[in-house]
């Protein structure tokens, strides 16, 4: 008995203890009707515990995916007691270079 309880001491002395984060993930699928079809991934991330937010963007063709950043968000009330119409702004950064804006509005269940 005094062997296991100072392995558990020792255990928790030496291990660290893991920190509990819930991450939330969003998945988006796009394709465009203008033109030559683009199609598209869009996925968003959030961490409600550091209060991070993140986001990527892969296109079908690539092998890689593009990091976005947050810029904002803004909300408006189009019609009393409805959905509040949300407007998200990323960044797309490649090589820590600016190179893009994407835009992705939202109503209820509707994008």
């Amino acid at each position: 008995m005094k062997f296991s309880c100072a392995l558990f001491s020792a255990l928790l002395v030496f291990v660290p203890l893991a920190a509990h984060s819930e991450v939330t993930t969003e998945v988006f699928c796009f394709r465009s009707y203008e033109g030559k079809p683009i199609n598209f991934e869009f996925r968003t991330y959030y961490d409600s515990v550091a209060k991070w937010s993140g986001a990527g963007v892969k296109y079908s063709k690539s092998k890689k995916a593009i990091g976005l950043v947050h810029r904002s968000t803004e909300q408006e009330e189009l019609v009393y007691g409805r959905p509040y119409q949300y407007t998200t702004t990323w960044v797309e950064v490649v090589d820590g270079a600016l190179t893009g804006e994407y835009q992705m509005v939202t109503q209820g269940g509707r994008v």
